[in-house]
């Protein structure tokens, strides 16, 4: 990122500026009249002094950062694009139905008794009808209500 490594500068202000001013004692404390309240003088400010801080360039950095800004937006749009037209294949939900299946078949084989994974794969498919039958009611009473 480019920037500048240049002192301290006085920049002449556009607008001077007036303010109060304390005046302080030869112990360096602010003076105070009979009533108690700061004495002050006015005084004015023409010039400033621009700290020596690192400054970036303006117009390159701003440039830079639009340009990520819409690298980023459009590889964002890509994704979401991706993502909306994908839709589940048969395969996918086959293997989402089967794999359970298998394992449960497996569970059984290795306790050295397969009924026990066929009670665990009918005890999940018990659930799983009252799960999807409750939800696809709910769907159709939604859709009415529309």
């Amino acid at each position: 990122m480019p920037q500048t490594f240049d002192k301290a500068a006085t920049v002449t202000l556009v607008q001077p500026v007036t303010f109060d001013n304390p005046k302080n004692g030869p112990d360096g404390q602010p003076l105070k009249d009979e009533k108690g309240n700061p004495v002050t003088e006015k005084a004015v400010a023409s010039e400033q002094i621009d700290s020596a801080r690192p400054r970036r360039i303006a117009g390159r950095d701003q440039a830079a950062r639009h340009q990520r800004r819409r690298l980023l937006q459009r590889r964002t749009r890509r994704i979401r694009s991706r993502i909306r037209r994908r839709s589940p294949n048969f395969l996918e939900m086959l293997a989402i139905l089967l794999i359970p299946a298998a394992l449960c078949y497996t569970f059984g084989r290795m306790i050295g008794d397969t009924r026990q994974g066929w009670a665990l794969l009918a005890a999940m498919t018990i659930v799983f009808a009252a799960l999807l039958a409750y939800h696809v009611r709910r769907g159709a009473e939604q859709a009415i209500r529309r």
